[in-house]
């Protein structure tokens, strides 16, 4: 596995956070791609850290950690960020005293 890898090590080590899409990067429907636990192992071997972006919020965070363990991939609250979620964040910091209908 450290062979795959073992061309980009120098700039890897200096990573520390990897945010990836999901859909069409890691995996499509419901195949995990080629390489994606490698690559997770490895960054997790480096000390780094990966978390998941989505723009599809048709799923709640809970669904998408279920669907990411029954491809082999172990993933908390904490590692995703959701369209719903950044919207939400946004409209609290934009519109905190305002009453909002979404």
């Amino acid at each position: 596995m450290d062979a795959l890898f073992l061309p980009y090590k120098d700039v890897l080590r200096k990573i520390r956070h990897v945010v990836m899409d999901m859909d069409g990067t890691i995996y499509l429907d419901q195949e995990l791609f080629d390489g994606t636990l490698d690559f997770l192992e490895y960054v997790q071997k480096i000390g780094g850290r990966a978390m998941y972006l989505t723009n599809n919020s048709s799923k709640s965070v809970v669904k998408y950690i279920e669907k990411l363990a029954s491809m082999g991939i172990k993933a908390e609250q904490k590692d995703f960020t959701t369209s719903a979620q950044a919207t939400a964040l946004y409209l609290l910091k934009t519109h905190k005293d305002d009453l909002l209908y979404v």
